[in-house]
C-alpha cells in the first residue's frame, strides 16, 4: 500500500493535471485497506476517509459486516452524515437494515438506530408509514418488522440527552414523538385505498400495545367494521383477478397488486386476531367472515393458512373448531362460483381439492393428541380420500403429504386396518410417480417412529 501513496504523492508534487485520476487512486486505495488490513484501527480510518458516492456506497454498506464493531459503526455513521436517504435503493436500505439491527452486538444496534431516526425517518418527516413505504413491506416483512418495532421502543424515551438522537433539536424530537404516537386510521376516507405500509404499523402496534383491543380500536371502530373492511379487501382482489384488468396489465403488476392486497388482507386478519375477540357478538361476527372466506375457491391460497389459524383462535375448543371446518369443508365441496379462466371443469376439480387439501394440512398440524378418534376428524378422511385417488399427479403428492398428518392423529386400530395398506400399496406401485411414492415411504417411517410394532 505504501508504495501506492508515495507514487500519488509525487505525481502530486510534480504538478500532475490529472487530479480525478489522484483522488480515484487514493479512493480505491482506502477501499482496500478497509477491507483487507488487519488492524481494526486502519480500517476504521479508511472507512471514515472515503468519500461517499454512488460507487462506494456498497463497499461502505458491506463494512457493516466486518468482524470489529468500531468499524461496522465507523461505515454506518458515515452513512448516516455523508448519504442521503434518496440515494440508496429499497435493496441497499434492506441489506444495511438487516446487518445493522443485529442482537449480537448492542453498538451496532444503537448505530443503526441513529441512522433510522436522525436521518431515514427525518427525511420522511418522521412519518413512519413514509419511511415503510421506501422500505416496502410487502417484499421484505422480517426487516420491516424490526423497524417498526425498534421505532415504537424508542420513540417514547428519546430526549435532548439521548446518544440515539443527539443530532435532533427539540422540536424535532416533539415532532418524532408525534407522528409516532399519533392516532392512525385504516380507512382515511372512501377514496383512498388502504396503505400497506399502514396496515402494517397499526398490526405492528396492536401487536406491541399493553392494551391490544384499545389498539386496534383506535385503528377502526370495531371488530365488525374491521371484519367488513377485511371482506371488501377480498372482494377487491377476487374481483381484480376475474375482471379484463388482469388481462391488461403485464405479469410483473398483475403480480405487485396481488401481493399488495394479500399483504393487507394478512394485517387485517392478525389485527382482529389480536384483539382476543371476548365479545361474543364481534367473535362471531369474525368467524362467519372468516369461513365464508375459506369455503370460497376463488379466495387467494395466500390467506388460507391465516385464515385457518386465526379461526381456530377465535374458538373456545377445539371440538366447536372441527365443527366449523367440518361445515367448510363441506361448503368448499360445494362451491359452484369458481370458473377457471379458460373454463376448463378438470381445473376447478384440481383447485377444491388443492383447497381441501390446504385447509386440513393446516386443520391437522394444530390440533393436539386430544382428538385422536373424534368423529368429526375422523369423518374428514371423505373429503382427503380423492385427493389421494386423483388422476393429477400434484394433487395425489399433496393427498398423501395430508394423509400422513391424519395418520398422526387417527388411532392405531385404524391405522393396521385401513392406513397402512393404503400406503404401502402406494409406495409399492411400480406405475405411481416416485415423488408420491416418497411421501408415501416418508410417512411410514413417521408412522413407525411413533408406533414401534407398526411395521414388526
Amino acid at each position: 500500500v505504501a508504495p501506492l501513496f508515495d507514487e500519488n504523492a509525487c505525481r502530486f508534487r510534480e504538478g500532475a493535471d490529472d487530479l480525478e485520476g489522484l483522488a480515484a487512486s487514493i479512493q480505491s486505495v482506502l477501499l482496500w485497506i478497509s477491507s483487507n488490513d488487519s488492524s481494526a484501527a486502519n480500517r476504521v480510518l479508511a472507512v471514515q476517509s472515503i468519500q461517499a458516492n454512488e460507487d462506494t456506497i456498497p463497499h461502505i454498506i458491506e463494512r457493516i459486516m466486518d468482524v470489529d464493531s468500531k468499524v461496522r459503526e465507523a461505515a454506518i455513521e458515515l452513512l448516516r452524515t455523508g448519504v442521503s436517504p434518496e440515494n440508496l435503493d429499497e435493496d441497499q436500505k434492506i441489506e444495511i437494515l438487516q446487518s445493522g439491527l443485529t442482537k449480537r452486538c448492542t453498538k451496532t444496534h444503537a448505530k443503526t438506530v441513529q441512522l433510522i431516526t436522525c436521518n431515514w425517518l427525518k427525511a420522511a418527516k418522521f412519518d413512519p408509514i413514509k419511511l415503510l413505504d421506501s422500505l416496502n413491506p410487502v417484499l421484505n416483512e422480517t426487516v420491516c418488522d424490526k423497524v417498526v418495532r425498534v421505532l415504537l421502543e424508542v420513540a417514547p424515551k428519546l430526549d435532548c440527552e439521548t446518544s440515539i438522537c443527539n443530532n435532533l433539536g427539540e422540536p424535532e424530537l416533539r415532532s418524532l414523538k408525534q407522528q409516532m404516537t399519533k392516532k392512525r386510521c385504516l380507512v382515511q376516507d372512501e377514496e383512498t385505498p388502504l396503505n400497506a405500509s399502514l396496515a402494517y404499523f397499526l398490526r405492528i402496534k396492536c401487536d406491541t400495545s399493553d392494551n391490544k383491543s384499545d389498539a386496534i380500536f383506535e385503528a377502526v371502530d370495531d371488530i365488525p367494521s374491521l371484519c367488513n373492511l377485511l371482506n371488501a379487501q377480498t372482494d377487491k382482489l377476487i374481483e381484480f383477478n376475474e375482471s379484463d384488468s388482469y388481462d391488461d396489465l403485464d405479469e410483473d403488476e398483475a403480480a405487485e397488486f396481488e401481493d399488495n392486497q394479500n399483504f393487507i388482507c394478512l394485517q387485517l386478519i392478525h389485527m382482529a386476531s389480536a384483539s382476543e375477540l371476548q365479545e361474543e357478538g364481534s367473535r362471531r361476527h369474525f368467524i362467519s367472515i372468516i369461513r365464508s372466506m375459506l369455503s370460497r375457491l376463488a379466495t387467494p391460497d395466500d390467506l388460507v393458512d391465516a385464515c385457518v389459524k386465526s379461526l381456530a383462535s377465535a374458538h373456545d375448543s377445539e371440538s366447536h373448531f372441527l365443527q366449523t371446518i367440518s361445515e367448510v369443508l363441506a361448503d368448499v365441496e360445494d362451491d359452484d362460483t369458481f370458473h377457471s379462466r379458460d373454463h376448463d371443469e378438470k381445473a376447478v376439480i384440481i383447485v377444491r381439492q388443492m383447497r381441501i387439501i390446504a385447509i386440513l394440512s393446516i386443520v391437522l398440524e394444530s390440533l393436539s393428541g386430544q382428538m385422536v378418534s373424534h368423529p368429526i376428524l375422523e369423518g374428514f378422511f371423505q373429503h382427503l380420500s380423492p385427493a389421494i385417488t386423483s388422476k393429477n399427479a400434484v394433487v395425489r403428492e399433496h393427498g398423501v403429504i395430508c394423509l400422513s398428518k391424519f395418520c398422526l392423529l387417527s388411532p392405531e386400530d385404524k391405522l393396521l386396518d385401513e392406513f397402512m395398506p393404503l400406503l404401502m400399496t402406494i409406495a409399492g406401485s411400480v406405475e405411481e410417480r416416485v415423488e408420491v411414492r416418497v411421501q408415501s415411504l416418508l410417512a411410514l417411517s413417521d408412522l413407525a417412529l411413533i408406533h414401534e410394532n407398526l411395521l414388526a
